[in-house]
């Protein structure tokens, strides 16, 4: 299923001027959203439904997890799209003023030695937390301990490959709505952050579950779906 995760601070490191363009009634949000229907259109004409991509790589779903325990998930399946994204969900809230760790560990081959790629501590009262992650691996596990009771966890990594083009639309959209006169400043900015999308789709490959398995199969395993989007 087809996710954005971006938010207004990775907007704001792309152009970070935008920082002094929106507040107030100015809301981020509506870009956001414009913007991630515009990509699913863009990839719908061209033949990929969303919710066959951004398949996640499952390692904990709707587990309850206890205060003071730990929570170790088995080794996910193979990873061939090096999902960088970690996502943690959970239903109903925690007792406020708790934290949760969650350790992500990743290893080349499913038996092996487990290393640990990065640790991600944050709120309880967070009911959904995502980070990106540098450091790439095969196979991956995590280890989630709270100081609350947590429950129905879910702990997924995602594909970042779409990102840049999220980042680019939304900039596009948010430039031309701001545009008064063709060739102003905010036009041209609108042009930049177009060529940038179109240039981006035009070599975005991802993984896709054309045969609807509920898993990328192997055919679709190397990363050879490629997009073409002709303004």
């Amino acid at each position: 299923m087809f996710k954005s995760f971006i938010k207004e601070p990775d907007l704001i490191g792309e152009y970070p001027l935008l920082k002094n363009l929106i507040g107030g009634k100015e809301s981020i949000d509506n870009y956001l959203t414009k913007a991630k229907d515009d990509v699913e259109s863009d990839l719908y004409d061209k033949g990929y439904q969303s919710r066959l991509m951004m398949l996640p790589l499952n390692l904990l779903d709707g587990e309850d997890i206890n205060s003071g325990n730990t929570t170790d998930s088995d080794v996910s399946d193979i990873d061939k799209y090096q999902r960088k994204r970690f996502y943690f969900a959970r239903d109903s809230a925690a007792s406020s003023g708790g934290t949760v760790t969650v350790t992500l560990k990743g290893c080349s081959t499913s038996d092996g030695v487990y290393e640990k790629v990065k640790i991600f501590t944050f709120s309880s009262d967070i009911r959904e937390f995502d980070a990106k992650f540098d450091n790439s691996y095969s196979y991956y596990k995590c280890l989630v301990v709270p100081t609350v009771n947590l429950t129905n966890v879910t702990v997924n990594l995602y594909e970042v490959t779409f990102d840049k083009l999220l980042l680019y639309k939304t900039l596009e959209i948010f430039f031309r709505n701001k545009m008064r006169d063709e060739g102003d400043t905010w036009d041209r900015l609108r042009f930049v952050y177009s060529d940038l999308y179109i240039r981006e789709i035009d070599k975005k490959r991802f993984g896709y579950d054309k045969d609807e398995s509920g898993e990328f199969s192997v055919t679709e395993g190397e990363g050879n779906t490629q997009v073409k989007i002709y303004r």
